[in-house]
């Protein structure tokens, strides 16, 4: 989560249209907190994670990770064995931490990528249950197995009017909360 200090909101602004109608004047708008009810923007998450990134002197493949693989403040990430995992995890703490950004919530399907994590660190929902019983861990609007290795999207087709808008919002919902 990003916080933008008090001091700080007044810069926070941006325009937008009159009653959300293209053709009207446009609006300033500064208290960027109330607005979108106490959640910054996810391009301020976006630029911050970006911002961070620059001029730090730590492995390629850790600044691509945080740059590039993240949607929002959810990354996802792959890398060819456990150890580059790791470094490429610990690299990328180690960057964000600068900034007071913590890289948590952690999970994989290698027991010891998870090992080399504190506990506070892991994922809430995996570490009482890893590595018995726990099988699914949502990311970017997805489940992904961890003991099969593989990212499932599950979605429900409600009893709805058939319309475009029913359609689309279908189509659309397994993403609504990432």
């Amino acid at each position: 989560m990003f916080y933008v200090p008090k001091e700080d909101r007044d810069f926070m602004r941006f325009f937008w249209f009159q009653g959300n109608k293209p053709n009207e004047d446009l609006v300033e708008y500064r208290a960027l907190v109330h607005i979108f009810a106490n959640r910054p923007s996810p391009a301020v998450a976006t630029f911050a994670l970006r911002v961070a990134c620059r001029g730090q002197k730590a492995s390629c493949l850790a600044r691509t990770f945080v740059k590039d693989h993240f949607y929002v403040d959810d990354g996802l990430g792959t890398a060819h064995s456990e150890g580059e995992a790791i470094n490429k995890l610990r690299e990328a703490r180690r960057i964000l931490a600068k900034f007071n950004l913590r890289l948590h919530k952690i999970a994989s399907n290698k027991t010891n990528v998870m090992a080399a994590f504190p506990d506070s660190e892991v994922a809430e929902e995996i570490k009482d249950l890893w590595p018995q019983d726990h099988h699914g861990q949502g990311t970017l609007g997805m489940t992904w197995n961890l003991r099969e290795d593989r990212l499932s999207v599950t979605t429900s087709i409600p009893d709805w009017p058939f319309t475009r808008r029913r359609v689309v919002g279908t189509v659309n919902a397994p993403y609504d909360n990432i």
